[in-house]
């Protein structure tokens, strides 16, 4: 049981990680992804005859916008995994109730995901 707790904290802290460095790659090189995410609302890589054609967003102010509502929240999701962990750790000593209910950064992290 004890070593189930402490994947759950490995894991946990491996996202914080990895969710930390996919934010500071894009603060300190913002433009390699915000070129895809140009792409991706503007539709340019689609027929101009296809029926999502009008879904497109050719607007530059809503790409930017839209990157750094992304960063934002790969940033937020960082932090609660971060928070997560630290919890967890702490809890890890406890009983199972106690160290369920230190889930509840990671859960909030899961959401700011998804």
């Amino acid at each position: 049981m004890r070593s189930n707790r402490r994947l759950k904290i490995l894991m946990t802290g491996g996202l914080a990680v990895l969710c930390g460095l996919v934010t500071a790659g894009n603060v300190n090189d913002p433009e390699t992804n915000f070129q895809f995410v140009q792409h991706v609302l503007s539709m340019d890589t689609i027929q101009p005859s296809s029926a999502l054609a009008s879904h497109a967003l050719p607007i530059p102010i809503l790409w930017t916008a839209g990157f750094w509502l992304i960063v934002i929240g790969e940033g937020t999701t960082a932090v609660l995994f971060a928070l997560g962990t630290f919890e967890l750790f702490r809890a890890r000593n406890l009983k199972a109730r106690d160290f369920d209910q230190a889930k509840r950064f990671v859960f909030a992290a899961g959401l700011a995901r998804s």
